[in-house]
């Protein structure tokens, strides 16, 4: 994968993450969830933990619950 899109997909993971956390339902979350599993699978185990620490930071969640998992 080329680096812009690579950095392209670690934007929108940590977007979709963040949105996940402050969704304002259960349903619009799990959407988010769903969109950001698949944005992880184009990415390496490091970099989606980089997003979800950044996802935390973003909404002022602690750095320590794993939110997506990572296979």
């Amino acid at each position: 994968m080329k680096t812009a899109d690579r950095e392209k997909d670690i934007e929108m993971l940590t977007l979709g993450l963040t949105l996940a956390i402050t969704a304002p339902t259960d349903e619009k979350a799990n959407e988010c969830i769903e969109m950001a599993e698949s944005i992880a699978q184009n990415l390496t185990a490091a970099e989606v933990a980089q997003c979800q620490r950044a996802a935390q930071r973003n909404t002022g969640l602690p750095e320590d619950p794993v939110l997506v998992p990572v296979n």
